[in-house]
């Protein structure tokens, strides 16, 4: 597989995390709603489980986001403290 294509395949993926991303923080929001419901005393028996699903599909696309972030960062930081210990290696020979 080619830079390239390994560059285009990362920046869509990170596209669609960012929006992704978006949509939990609206997932958010209707989850807030639900509580609120649940606390001022709704009778809705449907709700703790929509909260529920809620909050484990948000928790997972965020964390989704988090995974990408950090594996991003390492592949763009690895190569260049690598080449700066290699580089700090031949000064010291």
């Amino acid at each position: 597989m080619h830079l390239r294509t390994r560059s285009n395949i990362a920046a869509l993926t990170g596209t669609c995390l960012a929006w992704l991303v978006i949509a939990a923080a609206l997932l958010d929001a209707v989850e807030n709603y639900g509580l609120i419901r649940l606390l001022l005393g709704s009778s809705g028996a449907g709700w703790p489980a929509v909260i529920q699903w809620l909050a484990a599909v948000k928790f997972t696309l965020v964390g989704l986001g988090l995974v990408y972030l950090v594996v991003g960062t390492g592949v763009l930081v690895a190569p260049r403290l690598l080449q700066k210990e290699q580089g700090d290696g031949q000064r010291r020979k």
